[in-house]
């Protein structure tokens, strides 16, 4: 498209929207307008309507009166303390109503549009209690009263009665304690969210709609101890979440008076007070996720029980965080399905992955030992089948270049916040597509000569590295890192680049250069699939011929925040010429800038 029709075609538009013309489109969204008063030109067959980041602080009666085709109406993040009795009426086929992040302090009146709604959203507002009277709405599924001061959930703080409600979230609320009548109301519930609430005790009489429940989240309550029965029936329940209460003890006897939970599939016990680990005899084999971490448990003075896990013959994932490990854990079963251990924060500060650790957990993808204290990587047994590696945040200073042989299929390494100073691995590991090396003090480009060529993400940010060439990249002057899409090299300070090394990178998408103390812009040419271009936190003054990016149609972010600018011109043009659907130029905290141009086409870029 010539420049001049493009102009012709942004002049309309922008005519359009400050026009205010009558909208003739089922969709209208006037989000973040800087509204104080909902508009009275919203045509009447508009059926979705978005009213969210505006400055409205009530809805008055009648304010819809008309447009009944409205099914969808968005009204969160606005200043609304007020919602008339009678501000909804007219919108009879209203099927989601969103208030979120207002100031409403009561239950508002939503008796008009009680027997359409679907949807309600009501989270993160003032409420706290409610005179109006009891409103039923029996088409109503998904109901979200997070972050409020509820306090008491009872019928007498919520009076909505809900037949067909399957989701209730009230995240965040306060809740004290919670009432069986209340719940009573909802006899098809599904999904119970209830996490970061004071609640102290679990009894078998506040869900008697057990048999429908398949999800329960009551993590970050003050749960102390769980009652008898209190999970008996329950044999639709896949998903428990109980993590960081103060649990002593869970008993599956106990709590499902020796029937068990048929169906489970995740329980994340984490963060509690348990000092040994819980029986499992009634465990069922449908478990995927076990989570037991964070608490008490002192695998270091006691053993995992002889066949503990025999019964989870499904199990995916093992979370053992904290649990006062020197060495890897000797399962005491041979767990097939199980995939991903993490084993964060303990002690195994050597590790040593043996023939028997292996045939336990054969089919092992992800093995996560960050934050463990590892000083040193003994010569391990074959461990195939990982493809995910993270040992960040330990003490390591060096590894052996080829330590990782026995792992040919890995995909994702993690070496963070080491002390690596120098690296080699002459693994041939073809797979292998992420390398994390940030936060170390590696001096110099770590030698990767098999695996440069197939990675396609590596950070390198914050290591003392001050110059790299392609000498330090590949061991042949003409390989190229013909997979690489990512590279952060952020806080390597007075780092020197030669402009053909990127020539090497072809399919180079998104270059992190974020404070390396660049005094120029970087000739990027080569790098014609790039896409997110970081420069903040530079010395850069001058862009100088950047007029080759033109040619980008990819380019999405422009970062060049916090430099030296003066002037701008290259950039402008630039951003007016890429015909990428939306390009983000950065320029923050230039405070020197200056714009010698017509400024013919500013207006229409994405400017920060």
């Amino acid at each position: 498209m010539e420049k001049g029709c493009k102009l012709c075609v942004y002049l309309v538009l922008v005519l359009l929207i400050f026009a205010k013309a009558a909208v003739q489109a089922s969709v209208v969204d006037l989000s973040s307008k800087k509204l104080n008063k909902i508009p009275g030109w919203i045509d009447a067959g508009v059926t979705h309507l978005c009213l969210q980041y505006n400055h409205l602080t009530e809805v008055e009666n009648n304010t819809f009166t008309g447009h009944v085709h409205i099914v969808s109406l968005n009204l969160g993040a606005n200043d609304i303390r007020s919602v008339e009795s009678n501000a909804f009426y007219g919108l009879d086929s209203l099927k989601e109503l969103r208030l979120w992040w207002n100031e409403i302090g009561q239950q508002p009146d939503l008796s008009s549009v009680s027997g359409s709604l679907e949807y309600l959203d009501l989270s993160g507002n003032q409420i706290s209690a409610t005179l109006l009277p009891e409103i039923t709405m029996p088409k109503l599924k998904e109901l979200r009263l997070n972050i409020n001061n509820i306090g008491h959930f009872s019928s007498a703080r919520i009076r909505y009665v809900t037949p067909n409600l399957l989701r209730l979230r009230c995240t965040e609320c306060r809740i004290i304690n919670a009432s069986a009548e209340y719940f009573s109301s909802m006899p098809k519930l599904e999904q119970l969210f209830l996490s970061d609430n004071l609640l102290e005790t679990f009894s078998p009489r506040l869900l008697n709609i057990s048999k429908n429940i398949q999800y329960l989240q009551f993590s970050f309550n003050q749960l102390q101890i769980l009652e008898e029965d209190s999970f008996l029936g329950y044999i639709n329940l896949q998903d428990l979440f109980l993590s960081n209460n103060k649990l002593r003890e869970f008993d599956m006897h106990k709590i499902t008076n020796g029937t068990g939970l048929p169906v489970l599939k995740g329980l994340d016990l984490s963060g509690n007070n348990l000092s040994t680990l819980p029986p499992s005899d009634l465990w069922s084999s449908t478990i995927e996720t076990l989570s037991l971490g964070y608490n008490k448990i002192d695998l270091n003075t006691s053993e995992i029980p002889l066949d503990y896990f025999a019964n989870l013959t499904n199990l995916h994932t093992l979370n053992f965080e904290q649990m006062n490990l020197f060495a890897l854990p000797d399962l005491r079963s041979s767990l097939n399905s199980l995939q991903v251990l993490n084993l964060k924060d303990n002690h195994v500060s050597a590790l040593n992955i043996s023939q028997a650790f292996v045939s336990q957990v054969p089919n092992l993808k992800t093995l996560q030992l960050n934050n463990n204290g590892l000083a040193a990587l003994v010569p391990n047994a074959a461990i195939f089948g990982l493809t995910k590696l993270d040992l960040s945040n330990n003490r390591l200073e060096s590894i052996p270049e080829n330590y990782f042989d026995q792992m040919p299929l890995l995909e994702e390494l993690d070496l963070r916040n080491n002390l690596l100073t120098n690296l080699t691995i002459s693994s041939n590991l073809t797979n292998l597509k992420t390398i994390l090396l940030n936060g170390n003090g590696l001096k110099s480009f770590p030698r990767l000569p098999h695996i440069i060529q197939t990675v396609r993400h590596l950070d390198l940010s914050g290591n003392p590295i001050q110059s790299i060439t392609l000498t330090d990249i590949f061991s042949l002057p003409t390989q190229l890192a013909k997979e690489l899409t990512t590279l952060v090299l952020n806080g390597l300070t007075s780092l020197l680049i030669p402009d053909d090394v990127w020539c090497s990178m072809p399919n180079l998408n998104a270059l992190h250069l974020d404070n390396v103390q660049l005094g120029r812009f970087p000739d990027v040419r080569c790098l014609s699939k790039l896409k997110k271009l970081y420069l903040s936190n530079n010395n850069i003054r001058d862009t100088g011929d950047i007029t080759y990016l033109k040619q980008n149609e990819l380019l999405e972010i422009l970062d060049l925040s916090k430099n030296n600018l003066t002037y701008v011109d290259g950039i402008l043009e630039v951003a007016y010429y890429v015909t990428s659907s939306e390009l983000t130029v950065n320029l923050e905290g230039n405070d020197n800038l200056r714009c010698d141009t017509k400024m013919c086409w500013v207006k229409y870029l994405n400017l920060k």
